[in-house]
């Protein structure tokens, strides 16, 4: 996330909404946050921190009591053409999943306080989640930024992230959510514009779902343009390859699905030194796409490591940046088979580190990741050439 400035204050000062190009964040007051906080708190008295992290749809502010207690302050925004049932579906989920994984698993998450997920209090978005502040860094994952030793660390403790989500298992396909009773279930996934749609009970269910939303951009991308007779032919083309494929995504579906974080990488975890001098994970933060996850999804490498495989195929990565790219990938894998040789069912099945990268999971990231025309510029030669090694007799 990006960070801003904002002004320091007590309980009671006023601030007009933070300074951000966004239109969606001016809706967000700081003495809003402050009085929220200070409610919670029995009244006791806060201060906001003169720096604040925003990303595309979210503002996070520090709130520091005057008894030295830390909290988070998570801010959503109000999106215009953005339905309210989308930003409410995608806040409770986050909050049902990090309630989830904190009470069935090892990984560290912070501890949600309160949230509201259809707010009405002005000053403070469309919703916000008030957390545990986990103290930590990012680090830095370009090439060479850090020793042979610290990447070692910390791709060995992704993968344990990893191989640790990889065992909560659900019986569909979707978003985690927590009903007013507290069990957790497996609801649908909710669209921008409100649509609802799963859980899924197959991988092959889900990818259909998936290529019907490259059908309808598709569409509108055929339609916003004068386009060309090729660029129609390819369109439709890959379309047809992607309901194919769709069709027959069903690799590794025994009906047991893992929790995928959906966007788990370096930018989303903190880390701390401990004594020894050695980086440990503090905090696995953002789990606003996590959902029980077809196992071709679930089998991506995290953000940052991956090699994207249109640039690839194009020669746009350099030999350093590939190089690297393919060591850390290797840490991780390594990570992933030393934590699955100390488990004690080792009839559980798939395993991760044979499902991360496999074809199915090259060919699936075509439709998950890859299918913007004007990005990616995939053509059927492209595709085919995994789709093959996915499937030897694919005619």
């Amino acid at each position: 996330m990006e960070i801003g400035k904002g002004e320091e204050i007590f309980d009671n000062g006023f601030m007009g909404g933070i300074q951000s190009d966004a239109a969606g964040f001016n809706n967000i007051h700081l003495e809003a946050v402050v009085a929220l906080a200070t409610s919670l708190r029995h009244d006791t008295k806060c201060k906001v921190s003169e720096e604040f992290w925003h990303g595309t749809n979210n503002a996070a502010f520090k709130v520091t009591f005057e008894d030295g207690v830390e909290w988070i302050c998570r801010v959503h925004e109000e999106a215009e053409n953005v339905s309210s049932t989308y930003t409410t579906a995608r806040l409770n989920s986050a909050v049902a999943t990090m309630r989830y994984i904190k009470s069935n698993s090892s990984i560290l998450v912070p501890t949600i306080h309160a949230h509201e997920s259809r707010n009405n209090v002005p000053g403070l978005g469309s919703g916000y989640i008030m957390m545990e502040f986990i103290p930590g860094i990012e680090v830095d994952s370009s090439p060479g930024a850090l020793s042979d030793e610290d990447e070692i660390q910390v791709y060995e403790q992704l993968a344990r992230v990893t191989s640790e989500l990889s065992q909560l298992r659900f019986h569909q396909i979707g978003p985690l959510y927590q009903a007013i009773s507290g069990e957790f279930y497996v609801g649908p996934f909710v669209t921008e514009q409100g649509q609802s749609f799963g859980p899924f009970d197959t991988s092959v269910e889900f990818f259909k779902f998936k290529v019907e939303g490259i059908r309808q951009r598709y569409s509108e991308w055929l339609k916003k343009d004068v386009r060309s007779d090729a660029d129609m032919e390819r369109a439709h083309s890959l379309l047809s390859h992607y309901e194919k494929i769709a069709a027959q995504l069903s690799d590794y579906d025994d009906g047991n699905y893992p929790l995928a974080h959906g966007d788990l990488g370096t930018h989303n975890v903190l880390f701390v030194r401990d004594l020894t001098g050695n980086l440990q994970i503090s905090g696995v933060l953002d789990w606003d796409s996590a959902h029980a996850s077809a196992w071709p999804d679930f089998g991506q490498f995290p953000a940052l490591m991956e090699i994207q495989w249109p640039g690839f195929e194009t020669g746009e990565y350099s030999p350093f940046v590939l190089e690297h790219l393919l060591k850390i990938q290797t840490l991780f894998r390594e990570g992933l088979r030393k934590y699955e040789s100390v488990r004690s069912n080792h009839s559980d099945r798939p395993l991760v580190s044979l499902v991360v990268d496999s074809p199915a999971v090259r060919v699936a990231e075509f439709i998950l990741m890859y299918s913007d025309l004007d990005r990616y510029g995939v053509d059927c030669s492209m595709l085919l050439k995994y789709v093959r090694a996915w499937r030897k007799d694919w005619n």
